[in-house]
């Protein structure tokens, strides 16, 4: 349209305006046949689920929001609290004349072997990888020293499970085969299963095995020997689910089932070995006092004096600020290592024997604290 002067577009306005309020009520609500708006209930209704409806995508979609956030913080704190292995620990990952050590990323465990006893694992060629690289002879190796009991071990949480390695390998020294896992996102009880792999690369049932963890890993080495057990429930398979022999034994490094759906108690010739330390402040005492009505009455129990949470590895300390901070060791940590690695050899000793291992006393084998 053109340009209109002033007047005549104040003019069209002014007869234009009775128009508009003949549409209207007298209570400014619009007529029927009115060419607004509709302003109906039905119509109404709509406006507002529509309002409501794009209320609840907006607050969805900062719910996620935050989430994702939260998410992100989580993670990064978890990586910060990761604890990386002690160039000592990556020491004992060489092989030497008394232990074989076989890194198997694919089969997610680590194994030390003892040399002696090399060829008398029937899963050694595929524990090798396929091959027969410094695999002694048959008639070389010594398979009457062959001690039929193995050990598989659960990390820590956030810990490398090659933190551990030096004393796996003093296990293995004294004739015992371990296999140590390699936990997801290093969380064991997200990899319960990753025993299963380890056992059968040795040889599935050809060896008996003790299984062990420390701190999470301990939590998830009670699940797996709980899977073992008859019971009605459905959280607890059946032993006839798992091809693989029954676990002859149970080995926690301060730890305890704080799962409570958890009871190894019916399991009345299971034998159980607790090694705790005096000042470790991690695990939570309570919590491990209520534990033991979950634990075979035959369990043994020690303590090591002046010993601490970390000190049944050797790892890095965490970044930043844990909430779960450790008490300060009184011993030397090679000390603490010598007496997690002597009183659990004396363990594994005693199954191989069939002797289940009870009675041992908590105090007088371990030596006054000292700096």
């Amino acid at each position: 349209m053109g340009f209109l002067p002033p007047c005549v577009s104040t003019s069209r306005a002014f007869l234009q305006a009775p128009l508009r309020i003949a549409t209207l009520g007298v209570d400014g609500a619009t007529q029927p046949g009115a060419s607004l708006r509709d302003t109906s209930p039905t119509s109404k209704g709509s406006a507002m689920l529509s309002m409501l409806l794009s209320y609840l995508v907006t607050l969805a979609i900062c719910a996620v929001a935050l989430l994702a956030l939260c998410l992100i913080v989580w993670i990064l704190f978890l990586i910060s609290q990761r604890k990386n292995a002690t160039p000592a620990a990556l020491e004992a990952l060489k092989s030497d004349e008394k232990v074989h050590v076989i890194v198997r990323s694919d089969h997610h465990c680590t194994l030390f072997l003892p040399r002696t006893q090399t060829a008398a694992f029937p899963g050694l060629k595929e524990a090798l990888g396929g091959e027969n690289q410094e695999r002694e002879s048959d008639e070389g190796a010594s398979k009457g020293d062959f001690s039929g009991v193995g050990l598989v071990f659960y990390p820590g949480a956030l810990v490398h499970h090659h933190s551990y390695s030096q004393l796996m390998r003093k296990v293995a020294e004294a004739g015992f085969p371990v296999a140590l896992i390699h936990a997801p996102l290093r969380i064991a009880t997200l990899g319960v299963d990753r025993c299963n792999t380890a056992r059968e690369l040795l040889g599935r049932n050809s060896i008996k095995w003790v299984i062990g963890g420390h701190s999470l890993g301990g939590v998830a080495a009670c699940k797996y020997v709980a899977s073992f057990m008859s019971s009605s429930s459905s959280a607890s398979p059946s032993a006839s689910e798992n091809p693989l022999s029954e676990p002859c034994g149970l080995l926690l490094w301060a730890a305890y089932p704080s799962d409570t759906s958890i009871d190894l108690s019916p399991n009345k010739t299971l034998p159980v070995l607790t090694i705790q330390a005096t000042c470790d402040k991690v695990l939570s005492r309570d919590r491990f006092e209520e534990s033991k009505n979950r634990l075979p009455s035959i369990t043994t129990y020690l303590n090591i004096q002046g010993g601490n949470h970390a000190g049944f590895g050797n790892y890095t300390n965490a970044k930043g600020v844990w909430r779960f901070r450790d008490g300060e060791r009184t011993i030397r940590l090679e000390e603490q290592h010598e007496q997690v690695v002597s009183h659990s050899l004396h363990f594994l000793k005693a199954i191989k024997v069939s002797t289940i291992p009870v009675g041992i006393d908590s105090t007088s084998s371990c030596p006054e604290a000292k700096n």
